[in-house]
């Protein structure tokens, strides 16, 4: 015969056991958040991927970081702005190196032209309107009217319609006596090492590759800055942040269940 004090003890000790295997599960969850953790800092950043358990916790987490510090330049979703000139984080196409994991975390750490003694700052575009000094290098000024034959060489690498004369006088430009193949490369197809574009893929950082977009840019040059981020952020955070970025050009390496 159960007594009201067996009654009493029974919900009692079913309580404990619930309250135990709480704390268990919680304890399973905060072990393995905090080798997950552990994997994502000692980990080689590109083998990452790899490991979907981790990737996935890191993408999430990079995600919140992106919104706070990134989306207000490089928009919500990576594509960019024409606006602000900065580039697109979710087409696969990087100035600067592959686009790797470990990569684009250098550029979140040290960042672009940010005066960190270890940014990305080998070249920049000059103005060929006057006289400019680039690095050891005198440019020489361009006319006005060599500035449009340029654009118009340009254009051509583009498969656009133009003047067809202009184009060969811009050519001449190019690979000669404004030496734009230099930086360039004499296929104009850029230089990912040292941060110049290609200039025949129709992907423009500056305007949307019009005339007077191109023509501008030749004229006034440019030197955009990315901040660095390694006084900002946590090493963990810089890591998250760069692996969300580079899910976004690479969904299937997201970490999410298939």
């Amino acid at each position: 015969m159960m007594t009201k004090a067996h009654r009493t003890f029974r919900p009692i000790i079913f309580t404990a056991l619930a309250a135990g295997v709480a704390a268990a599960i919680a304890s399973l969850v905060w072990f393995n958040a905090y080798a997950a953790a552990g994997r994502l800092l000692t980990a080689d950043p590109n083998a990452i991927p790899a490991d979907r358990p981790v990737m996935h916790r890191a993408v999430t987490a990079g995600q919140a970081v992106y919104s706070r510090q990134c989306a207000s330049c490089h928009a919500a979703g990576g594509q960019g702005s024409v606006a602000l000139s900065t580039p697109a984080l979710n087409d696969g196409d990087w100035l600067y190196g592959d686009g790797t994991p470990a990569e684009i975390e250098r550029t979140v750490s040290y960042g672009i032209r940010s005066h960190h003694a270890r940014s990305w700052h080998l070249t920049e575009m000059p103005g060929y309107i006057q006289a400019t000094a680039s690095g050891t290098h005198q440019i020489i000024p361009l006319t006005p009217s060599d500035i449009r034959d340029l654009t118009e060489y340009l254009m051509k690498l583009q498969g656009e319609p133009g003047d067809e004369q202009a184009a060969a006088r811009g050519q001449t430009l190019f690979h000669i006596s404004a030496g734009c193949w230099d930086c360039h490369a004499r296929d104009a197809g850029g230089d990912r090492a040292t941060g110049v574009p290609s200039l025949t893929d129709k992907i423009w950082l500056y305007g949307k590759g019009d005339r007077q977009s191109i023509f501008d840019s030749i004229a006034f040059g440019h030197a955009g800055v990315c901040p660095a981020w390694i006084d900002v952020l946590t090493p963990a955070e810089i890591r998250q942040v760069a692996l969300y970025v580079y899910a976004l050009s690479h969904p299937e390496d997201s970490g999410e269940s298939k």
